[in-house]
């Protein structure tokens, strides 16, 4: 099967390919309390079949569906279960599996990625989509990402975004007109949480 690849990359040179569909070190642990480590391979759902983490140890190789693991580590990079997602793509809307979110900002804004596949005839698109949520409430909201593929339009209201960033208002008209990106949404995100506000450039010459 040939593969199209549609990276939608959180900042330039962050993210490579689905970094967790290679076998990497890492750690897990299950919702009964089991924890273990070794060799690590998160798959996304797909047409191939559900989302599954696969861990290959000395003993061997075991496969643990989506609603067994409660979290996992890999190659430095900490995924998240969310059992109420509202934003599936349409392999995940299939089954009614949690799915698992990356971590990449915590603090007053949080920032996740959603790792997820599309396939249109034999392309299979690999996606990387900013997600985020004010610290302490269960909303997420998605950025306004039109090359998204498989998501409602209702999903990519910038409003809901610059909302998050009440403390910024340079920020707010940032995200208002389309100019917080996938490229840039890190930076912006850690320079909020740390309390660094923009100057009024873009806001003020309208």
């Amino acid at each position: 099967m040939k593969e199209a690849f549609c990276i939608l990359l959180l900042s330039v040179g962050l993210f490579v390919k689905a970094h967790a569909q290679r076998f990497q070190p890492g750690t897990f642990t299950l919702t009964d309390g089991t924890t273990g480590k070794g060799m690590l391979s998160y798959k996304e759902a797909g047409a191939w079949g559900p989302a599954k983490l696969i861990v290959k140890s000395e003993s061997g190789s075991i496969k643990y569906e989506p609603d067994r693991v409660q979290e996992f580590q890999l190659a430095g990079h900490a995924y998240v279960r969310e059992d109420n997602f509202p934003f599936k793509a349409v392999f995940d809307r299939r089954r009614p599996d949690p799915v698992f979110l990356e971590v990449v900002e915590k603090g007053p804004v949080e920032l996740y990625a959603y790792h997820y596949t599309f396939q249109a005839g034999n392309y299979v698109s690999y996606v990387v989509l900013p997600v985020l949520r004010r610290q302490g409430t269960s909303a997420y909201v998605v950025l306004n990402v039109e090359k998204a593929p498989s998501l409602p339009k209702e999903t990519r209201d910038p409003e809901s975004v610059a909302a998050l960033f009440e403390q910024d208002p340079e920020l707010q008209y940032r995200c208002r007109s389309g100019n917080v990106t996938p490229e840039n949404i890190v930076n912006y995100v850690h320079s909020y949480n740390a309390g660094l506000k923009l100057p009024g450039g873009m806001k003020a010459t309208q």
